[in-house]
């Protein structure tokens, strides 16, 4: 009998200085792109280098990603595998990945569904997820909103927090500035640690040992319902 081998992922790095990059994914294995050339590395990569121009990009589904560029909006439609995003400013809107490392100086920042491990930095910007792994999210101006997560840390300087649990899961959520809301599904009994130094706090559910929430910030309210 014959075993079918396994195909590794298409691993795609892509390079810009400043313009749009639109990334779509869909069926089949060519790697094409506009206003810049695709070029086959010697490990079976592709690597394609942009300058200043709008960058349109189609992969196949499942393809892994680095993206690098200084400034523009950077938009991911469709299904990818791991994917890992740097810019200095602008926006980044991601459809559907299997991990996700985001690094933004400066913009929005927006991710419908993350399957795995969720690593998201913006200095200054709004952040939204819909559902998530793992989270670790991090500002410093600007509001946090997870959906639904399996647990995880957030934290920002200023902003408010919005996070939901998907399942019995640890979380930390730490601000200064900042308002916290969380919400734990139904028939989860976490073990509460809620601190604000100015805000009043206030939980709606009965506490138990399914999990931990910490939440504290120095000034504003925090609720867990």
């Amino acid at each position: 009998m014959q075993v079918p081998v396994p195909v590794a992922p298409v691993r795609l790095t892509i390079a810009a200085r400043s313009g749009s990059i639109h990334l779509s994914s869909g069926p089949g294995t060519d790697v094409r792109a506009t206003n810049a050339d695709v070029r086959r590395e010697a490990d079976g990569s592709f690597r394609i280098d942009g300058g200043s121009g709008n960058l349109d990009i189609t992969c196949p589904d499942g393809a892994d990603v680095i993206l690098g560029t200084s400034s523009g909006k950077v938009r991911l439609d469709g299904r990818f595998g791991d994917v890992r995003v740097t810019s200095a400013s602008g926006s980044v809107r991601i459809d559907t990945v299997g991990t996700l490392d985001v690094r933004l100086r400066s913009g929005s920042i927006e991710v419908d569904a993350c399957a795995g491990d969720c690593h998201v930095v913006s200095t200054s910007g709004r952040i939204e997820i819909g559902r998530a792994g793992r989270v670790d999210v991090g500002g410093k101006s600007g509001s946090i909103s997870v959906r639904a997560a399996a647990g995880g840390r957030i934290s920002t300087t200023s902003g408010h927090i919005e996070v939901g649990l998907a399942v019995a899961a640890d979380l930390e959520v730490r601000g200064v500035s900042s308002t916290i809301d969380i919400d734990i599904p139904p028939g989860v009994a976490p073990a509460l640690e809620l601190r604000s130094r100015s805000g009043r706090v206030r939980s709606d559910i009965a506490e138990g040992r399914d999990c931990s929430i910490s939440a504290h910030t120095v000034s504003g309210s925090i609720t867990v319902r």
